[in-house]
């Protein structure tokens, strides 16, 4: 068995919090990027645009994401 110090576990999990929090997944922005490219409702492709937007200043600002609205 393998012994692994608490503190590698400890700081992995911040890591990856912190990348679940500020960053969506690349293959998430281009599937809205295309639903917003596709989308004829105004009202809807503005929303996806906010996403977008949302995502691209989490990122930038280190902001967690809104994760009900964008």
């Amino acid at each position: 068995m393998k012994i692994i110090k608490i503190t590698k576990i400890k700081s992995q999990i911040k890591k990856l919090i912190k990348t679940a929090s500020f960053n969506l997944p690349q293959d998430i922005i281009e599937s809205i990027m295309q639903a917003c490219s596709a989308e004829k409702n105004i009202t809807a492709r503005k929303i996806l645009k906010l996403i977008l937007k949302n995502s691209e200043t989490a990122a930038k600002k280190k902001i967690p994401l809104c994760q009900d609205c964008g």
